[in-house]
């Protein structure tokens, strides 16, 4: 009786603490559940801003860019650039010196394929006469270093899948410059923007 008596006293105080580890357990959890609502409900009012933002964007009444406060936006956010600039510098040393085997093969990439793509590209045009020259195929072999350029950086999230968001930020802007060199010439206005 004794030892039934002291096993159910141990059941008890067992019991008891963990009904205070419970209720601890359900306090937290409540604290979680409102933290996901609040989360749920900032998200919420962001994606109805953003689509509320775009679908104003055009809208023929509305007023310009530059009256609605963009200016003073830009000046608030000015003084915060080197600090940018310079966390973007840092991100990419640190990447670039962590591992740069993708950026010299990217590297020697773009050399290659400029390589190949001036060698076709004289050779070609030397075959072609006439209005096969003056096509918009043709304009495409004036040009194989941007192309060469551009394909290498294209190739830029199989090289650099881990890279900071600045990094491949800063890749997709320059891959602009091969592209609308590329554009201009087929297009046949290389002397609109001086491209030629």
């Amino acid at each position: 009786m004794r030892r039934v008596d002291s096993s159910i006293e141990a059941l008890n105080a067992a019991a008891a603490r963990l009904r205070a580890w419970r209720a601890r357990v359900l306090a937290v959890s409540d604290r979680v559940i409102d933290a996901i609502a609040a989360v749920d409900g900032t998200v919420a009012k962001l994606q109805a801003t953003t689509a509320a933002a775009r679908s104003n964007l055009l809208v023929p009444d509305k007023a310009p860019l530059w009256a609605r406060g963009l200016g003073t936006q830009m000046r608030g956010e000015l003084p915060r650039l080197p600090e940018e600039i310079l966390a973007y510098s840092r991100s990419t040393r640190e990447y670039v010196a962590d591992d740069p085997r993708p950026l010299v093969v990217q590297a020697l990439l773009a050399g290659l394929l400029m390589f190949a793509l001036g060698r076709f590209s004289t050779r070609a045009r030397g075959r072609l006469t006439g209005a096969e020259a003056t096509s918009r195929a043709a304009r495409l072999l004036e040009c194989p270093y941007a192309i060469a350029l551009l394909l290498a950086l294209l190739a830029s999230p199989a090289f650099h899948p881990l890279a900071p968001r600045r990094f491949t930020q800063v890749l997709a802007l320059v891959a602009l410059f091969p592209a609308i060199r590329v554009l201009v010439h087929v297009s046949e206005r290389a002397n609109l923007i001086g491209f030629a």
